[in-house]
């Protein structure tokens, strides 16, 4: 056996995982955070931020992925971080930044009284199951998650995409590596 044949032949057994794309999402429960700020961002940049609720940096949002929002999401990637989330870092992210209006806190007694769920687990497997909206739960429960700059830095900065070690951009393998720094 040749040295090619046995490159050829290891490259067969190596069985690679297939590659996720944001356009392709549907279905599925996603994170997006604001990463850069405002300054010269052109107008339909900030516009589709507006329409996102990602007013301010470092600012989160609970999205569905349907084909609108992953336009939105694709034509902002630049200045912004999204991913999937799994069920314990939606639970995290919920307990430590959930707010009621007038910035209170989101406690599990004004969560049973405000939406019927009686923990954050449920809260959570309601919101990945797409039983509710997270905006649309109630009017006295913030949509938006104000998050802490990233504890140890960003990776590689804010100005380089995912896919190439950084920041910015879709997260195919989920984005809760990133999000557990935030929170």
């Amino acid at each position: 056996m040749g040295k090619k044949e046995s490159q050829s032949a290891v490259a067969a057994q190596v069985v690679e995982a297939p590659k996720v794309h944001a356009k392709d999402l549907k279905d599925v429960l996603l994170v997006a955070i604001r990463i850069r700020g405002e300054a010269k961002k052109a107008h339909w940049v900030l516009k589709t931020m507006e329409l996102l609720r990602l007013h301010k940096k470092h600012h989160a949002v609970l999205l569905w992925a349907t084909s609108d929002v992953n336009g939105m999401l694709f034509k902002i990637k630049d200045f912004i971080a999204y991913g999937t989330v799994t069920k314990e870092t939606l639970v995290d992210l919920l307990k430590k930044k959930g707010k009621l209006t007038g910035r209170r806190p989101l406690d599990e007694a004004s969560m049973k009284n405000l939406t019927g769920y009686a923990s954050f687990e449920d809260l959570a497997d309601a919101l990945l199951k797409f039983e509710v909206k997270y905006a649309d739960i109630n009017k006295q429960i913030v949509p938006v998650f104000r998050l802490h700059p990233a504890r140890g830095g960003f990776f590689k900065g804010i100005k380089v995409q995912s896919q190439v070690g950084g920041s910015l951009g879709f997260y195919p393998n989920g984005i809760d590596k990133l999000l557990e720094r935030m929170v």
